[in-house]
């Protein structure tokens, strides 16, 4: 009898309490500009910093204009969730409930997924690969050819170029995507093999990431709990772009040489989608891999330079080319003006440069690469706007950079 009068005011008692939560944590909320430097143990962080990032909000003026369009209300929404006390704690605690029940993660605009064997995935990549494409035939030999403009013009002026594509988790792990993603051979694979086609007939200088990949005959390119390739499979890459150099005869290019040992645990970026998922109890760890890199002193002999517009999986190949001293000086410009760093002499330092200074660098570097990831197919903004930038100073009669 008292179980079942307990349960009878079950759903009172968790209203109630969350009601008192939620009551409580937006009084602190609300107090805490008067609160702090008096009463800090309630907003002292009390669970580990909850990873990704958060769209900046501007902060507007109270004004009537910014009130009728919304401004000051988004801006006024934002400060709150920021604010909030424990915040990371009702997150994690809100998403261990959620993923443990229902397996759903509302992190990363709700684009994380877990698959067969445990493997997580970003729904994105998923969607490119099982059903993105075909890309408009015309568009497509429009864009290879202003590609293989680019090219000849920076050929003309004694630079090396190189357009490097990038695969993705899904077409080297199929057998583990989720059931609930059907991914017909028929409709799959279309992004990816359409550009490799369309910019190899326009004869572009190409680094084929997949293609590499698979000829290396290696069993683990891409971790469980990552969504990037693990560092062999960044290895391999970063080998084939340094080939491809060697073929179009860049002097003074040394041997890139790595060795790779098997790790018990993954580590690092390994674990990006794990970490994105903000839990109390992320998912297991499971074996990965190493690569150490032998450096050449090469940097300090050519003083080579490199300069990358890039995705985020380039930041693994200057990560491994600074270690191997092939070049002095390594740019990479992530999404052009998202995420910027340099490395000289194996030194890294950000930047935060606007595009005319991008540009100025691309100019002078004697080797430029356009790094684009699967899911991109051929019309990456980043790119586009890259491949802008080179046109219009092409037009200009840039002088020749020897």
């Amino acid at each position: 009898m008292l179980v079942l009068r307990a349960t009878e005011h079950l759903p009172r008692l968790l209203v109630g309490f969350f009601f008192v939560v939620m009551s409580t944590v937006g009084v602190l909320t609300m107090l805490r500009p008067l609160l702090h430097g008096t009463l800090d143990s309630p907003y002292r962080d009390w669970a580990p910093a909850l990873v990704g990032m958060q769209a900046a909000q501007d902060q507007p003026a109270l004004t009537l204009e910014a009130i009728l369009d919304r401004r000051f209300q988004r801006a006024a929404e934002s400060w709150v969730a920021s604010n909030l006390p424990q915040r990371a704690v009702l997150v994690r605690s809100f998403n261990e409930v959620i993923w443990l029940m229902f397996g759903e993660s509302y992190m990363a605009k709700r684009e994380l997924v877990l698959g067969r064997d445990g493997m997580l995935f970003s729904k994105e990549y998923i969607a490119a690969y099982c059903w993105g494409g075909p890309i408009d035939p015309a568009a497509s030999l429009s864009f290879a050819a202003r590609v293989r403009h680019v090219q000849d013009w920076f050929a003309a002026r004694g630079q090396f170029f190189v357009y490097m594509l990038v695969p993705t988790k899904p077409s080297f792990v199929q057998h583990s995507l989720p059931t609930a993603f059907p991914c017909e051979e028929k409709k799959r694979d279309q992004l990816y093999s359409q550009a490799v086609t369309t910019l190899r007939a326009a004869g572009v200088n190409l680094v084929d990431g997949r293609a590499a990949l698979l000829d290396a005959r290696v069993p683990m390119l891409f971790p469980r709990n990552g969504t990037h390739w693990n560092w062999q499979g960044a290895a391999i890459a970063t080998d084939a772009l340094v080939q491809e150099l060697r073929r179009q005869g860049l002097p003074g290019l040394a041997d890139f040489k790595y060795s790779v040992s098997v790790t018990p645990d993954e580590f690092g970026n390994d674990r990006d989608l794990a970490y994105l998922l903000n839990l109390w109890h992320p998912p297991p760890r499971a074996p990965s891999v190493a690569v150490r890199v032998e450096p050449t002193g090469a940097a300090a002999r050519n003083n080579l330079t490199l300069v990358a517009v890039n995705d985020s999986f380039f930041e693994f190949n200057a990560h491994l080319l600074s270690a191997s001293q092939i070049f002095g000086t390594i740019d990479a410009y992530g999404y052009l003006t998202v995420n910027q760093g340099r490395v000289i002499n194996g030194v890294p330092q950000k930047l935060a440069l606007g595009t005319d200074a991008i540009l100025k660098r691309i100019l002078s570097a004697n080797v430029v690469v356009l790094e684009v990831v699967e899911i991109q197919g051929l019309f990456s903004d980043f790119i586009t706007q890259t491949l802008k930038l080179i046109e219009e100073e092409a037009r200009r009669g840039a002088p020749s950079s020897q």
